[in-house]
């Protein structure tokens, strides 16, 4: 699925939801601020988004078996909302029932974790929330009540549930997203940083001056020299823990403990021995 630069830049789509809200590990607001208003270049994707789109048709063939043969593909467009032109997606699958007339959508992911049903469905933690959303946004672009998500996961294990229409998710979602589309878009605000990337984009330079720090960063700031000294004091104890341990393997690979292997000391095919712990 290619990115449509030209139909995205107008407004706010399924995959850039989750950005805007703060929970995409790879773009956060300020990302999306700055691409839409010209700041930077347009987002080309990064390795999730090219294995997702290596393995789209795999995943899709698996979501088709897994729904029947009386649901049949339509073909996919990009579909901007009756609601607002800020509100658009571009769906992975659309499927139409030929008994029935039903039409539902679907959203294809690709995954190295291992993500169960339970973890999706799970009220109090959902393991991928951006998931969720995305079939939530969809369905409030296209109109549709039910979308399946389906993903191939650790191993090769496919899952798939299937989302219903959530009228208060969705209204939420929707109010938000227009609501940061005005304010940050046509009013050209700057979002807040969320991360030390996105300070580093801000003030790419310090300027020499001092502020009072207040009692939470303060808590923080100590907090943090406190971790940092004893991640130095545990590494100077490992360092001479594993030094130790080397010098008991002598010529051996295999440490057991109790009969069961606990450690090995080994060359790879570099000739570099490294000590590692089965425990």
């Amino acid at each position: 699925m290619s990115l449509d630069h030209a139909a995205r830049a107008k407004g706010i789509g399924a995959s850039e939801l989750a950005a805007i809200l703060g929970l995409d590990p790879y773009r956060t607001p300020l990302d999306v601020w700055m691409e839409k208003t010209g700041r930077k270049p347009k987002f080309e994707g990064n390795e999730a988004t090219f294995r997702g789109n290596v393995f789209e048709d795999a995943v899709g063939q698996y979501m088709q078996r897994a729904i029947g043969d009386d649901w049949v593909q339509e073909k996919c467009s990009f579909v901007v909302s009756d609601i607002s032109e800020v509100i658009r997606c571009n769906p992975d699958r659309i499927f139409y029932n030929r008994k029935t007339g039903e039409r539902k959508g679907g959203e294809l992911k690709t995954t190295i974790e291992r993500v169960t049903e339970e973890d999706l469905t799970d009220p109090e933690n959902p393991k991928k929330l951006p998931w969720l959303f995305q079939c939530q946004w969809c369905m409030v672009c296209t109109g549709l009540r039910k979308w399946e998500l389906g993903w191939l996961g650790a191993f090769f294990n496919y899952t798939q549930v299937t989302i219903e229409y959530n009228e208060g998710l969705a209204n939420m979602l929707t109010a938000f997203v227009l609501d940061w589309w005005d304010k940050h878009i046509v009013q050209d605000i700057q979002p807040d940083p969320i991360n030390a990337a996105d300070a580093l984009v801000i003030w790419p330079n310090d300027n020499g001056e001092t502020f009072e720090a207040n009692d939470t960063l303060a808590d923080l700031i100590r907090d943090y020299a406190s971790a940092k000294a004893q991640a130095k004091a545990w590494a100077d104890k490992a360092d001479g823990m594993a030094d130790r341990i080397k010098l008991a393997f002598g010529a051996c690979s295999y440490a057991n403990i109790q009969g069961n292997r606990a450690a090995s000391y080994k060359a790879d095919k570099r000739g570099i021995k490294s000590l590692r712990t089965n425990l």
